[in-house]
């Protein structure tokens, strides 16, 4: 894996796909490469072996979130809008308004549970207490080194170590001969 993160769906879809796998016993093993934060930890939190190598930057177990405002942009270069809107909160996404008090605060609250659920998530796949996770988190990063010492990942390797981690977890023999694919191709 080689991610700085990114939205939180797309983390949660790619996490959840290798849930499925593992229903149905397939192993899933992850080996980070330079960067693996944020959403690409997130993916990580429940494979069957997390590697990183001394230097991977991981962690990240945090959630951020805002909108451009380009009003003054878009003033600037003579473009001007008009709009019909109902509902107190109907401008929440809009590019051309500050978010007012009550939808900064909606939206405040939005990512305060994405972020229970992150902490959450690693907290049960990483078999770590919440208030050690808690302490973990905070957007802080790691050094694939540091995070092993704090249990964040399983092993320092690389590509051979995932190789040997899948063949173990899969019962074969010292000798089998593995072959794999690199994507993309």
């Amino acid at each position: 894996m080689d991610s700085p993160g990114g939205a939180y769906s797309a983390a949660d879809a790619i996490w959840r796909a290798t849930r499925l796998a593992q229903e149905s016993s397939v192993p899933v093993i992850v080996s980070m490469s330079s960067v693996a934060a944020s959403g690409g930890y997130l993916i990580s939190t429940h494979a069957d072996h997390v590697i990183a190598q001394p230097g991977t930057i991981t962690g990240s177990i945090g959630v951020w979130g805002g909108k451009f405002v380009m009003r003054d942009m878009w003033r600037k270069i003579g473009v001007t809008f008009d709009s019909v809107h109902f509902g107190p909160q109907a401008r929440f996404s809009s590019t051309l308004t500050d978010f007012s008090e009550s939808e900064r605060m909606r939206f405040e609250a939005q990512l305060d549970r994405v972020y229970d659920a992150f902490v959450a998530q690693v907290s049960d796949g990483r078999n770590l207490l919440r208030q050690k996770v808690s302490a973990l988190a905070q957007g802080k990063v790691w050094t694939g080194q540091q995070a092993q010492e704090v249990g964040l990942v399983d092993e320092i390797g690389g590509y051979a170590a995932a190789i040997e981690a899948a063949r173990v977890l899969l019962g074969l023999a010292p000798d089998t001969d593995i072959q794999f694919v690199i994507y993309p191709k």
